[in-house]
């Protein structure tokens, strides 16, 4: 019976693990650059999020990675990095790395880049 009881447990969490939600995750992106991982959502932590601050109309920072249902589609106006204060926003997504999206930033970084590449042909 204690053989029974034991590979019962051992199956139950072998399937409890394997169902983990898996996440990006980044730390802290610039300017639309930012270094993913791959993050596996613990505990209360159910849903993976995408991030991105703003100062003003200038894209700061993006953050990915996981937080609880709580925390979902939330601003913080008071958030700071580098000694600027920023407005922090997260929105969250249900399934496997669904927050794998390029952020606004990139975009932006593109087109900076275009203008830069066109007012030197100008010149």
């Amino acid at each position: 019976m204690n053989k029974i009881m034991f590979v019962g447990a051992l199956v139950l969490a072998c399937v409890v693990m394997g169902q983990a939600l898996q996440c990006y995750k980044c730390d802290l992106g610039l300017f639309g650059i930012c270094s993913k991982s791959i993050i596996n959502c613990t505990g209360a932590t159910d849903k993976c999020y995408n991030a991105n601050g703003k100062s003003g109309s200038l894209l700061v920072v993006q953050e990915k990675g996981c937080v609880p249902l709580a925390s979902c589609n939330t601003t913080n106006n008071n958030a700071m990095f580098q000694q600027v204060v920023y407005s922090m926003t997260k929105v969250c997504c249900d399934g496997e790395l669904c927050n794998s999206g390029a952020t606004v930033g990139v975009s932006v970084l593109a087109g900076i880049a275009m203008v830069t590449v066109w007012l030197t042909s100008l010149l």
